[in-house]
C-alpha cells in the first residue's frame, strides 16, 4: 500500500495501548515529524476527555504525528477530510459530521477525532468502526476496500489539490485558516435549526443549531441569543 508524503513514516502495531501514547513514545525518543501509528487492536484507546474507546481487532485505529497548528477547528477540517474519504470509498454512503469529532450516520456514531498537542507537535487520533460487532455498535458497510486503503485514501483526500486551487485542504487549512471550508462543513453536518445540548461541565445549553463560524465554533440561536462555543470546552448533543 502506498501512503502519500504527508503521512510521513509508518509503524504498524497488532496489539497496543492506544496509537496516541505510542506516538507520544515516538515524539520522546526524538522521532521527526510527520508520522503514522497504525494498531490492529488497541486495549487502552481513549476519545474526548479521556473517555474510552472501544477498539476490537477489525477496526481502523492511527494516529498522525505532524507539525503542530494552533487552530481550534482541526478536529473539523480532519472531519470533513474523512467525510469525503468514506464517500469516495462507499458512492451514495450517508455520513454526516456531528461537531466538534465523530462521523455518524442515522445518528450512530461510526468515528471519531481525537487531537493533542504534545512536545510541540500535532498529534490526530482516528478510529473508525471497521469491525463486525453490529449489536452494539455501528460499523461503516463491508466493501473491497482494507484498512490500510481507507488510511491511504484520508491521506490522498488531506493533501490532494483542493476544488481546483494551488493548495491541498491541509496546506489551505495552513495557510487560511478555517474560513474557507465553513461551506463545506455545514454541507456535511446536521441541518441549521436542528435541537441541540451544549455540555459545558454541569452546565447545559439548549437551542437550534446556527451554524459554525470562521474559528469552528458552534453558534446556537438559545431563545433568539446567538451563542458561540469552542471545542475544546464543550461536547454537544442531538435532540433526535
Amino acid at each position: 500500500m502506498i501512503f502519500p508524503d504527508i503521512a510521513g513514516e509508518i509503524f504498524y502495531f497488532s496489539k497496543i495501548d492506544s496509537t496516541q501514547a505510542e506516538a507520544k513514545r515516538k515524539l520522546d525518543d526524538a522521532i521527526s515529524v510527520p508520522f503514522t501509528i497504525i494498531a490492529d487492536t488497541q486495549i487502552a484507546g481513549v476519545g474526548r476527555f479521556e473517555r474510552k474507546w472501544y477498539s476490537p481487532n477489525g477496526g481502523t485505529y492511527f494516529t498522525w504525528a505532524t507539525d503542530y497548528l494552533d487552530n481550534p477547528a482541526v478536529s473539523l477540517i480532519i472531519g470533513i477530510a474523512l467525510a469525503n474519504t468514506l464517500k469516495k470509498l462507499i458512492p451514495g454512503y450517508d455520513v454526516s459530521i456531528k461537531w466538534p469529532n465523530d462521523l455518524i450516520h442515522h445518528n450512530d456514531k461510526i468515528a471519531g477525532i481525537l487531537v493533542e498537542k504534545y512536545d510541540n507537535s500535532l498529534l490526530i487520533g482516528i478510529g473508525i468502526n471497521t469491525f463486525d460487532d453490529k449489536d452494539n455498535y455501528k460499523s461503516i458497510p463491508a466493501g473491497e476496500w482494507t484498512r490500510d486503503e481507507i488510511i491511504s485514501t484520508f491521506f490522498h483526500t488531506l493533501s490532494s489539490p483542493w476544488k481546483n486551487s494551488d493548495f491541498s485542504i491541509w496546506e489551505s487549512f495552513f495557510l487560511y485558516g478555517f474560513e474557507p471550508f465553513v461551506h463545506d462543513f455545514m454541507e456535511l453536518t446536521f441541518p441549521q435549526g436542528t435541537e441541540i445540548d451544549v455540555i459545558q461541565g454541569k452546565q447545559v445549553t439548549t437551542g437550534r443549531f446556527h451554524r459554525v463560524g470562521v474559528n469552528g465554533e458552534i453558534m446556537l440561536n438559545s431563545d433568539g441569543e446567538i451563542l458561540r462555543f469552542l471545542s475544546g470546552e464543550v461536547s454537544i448533543k442531538l435532540h433526535t
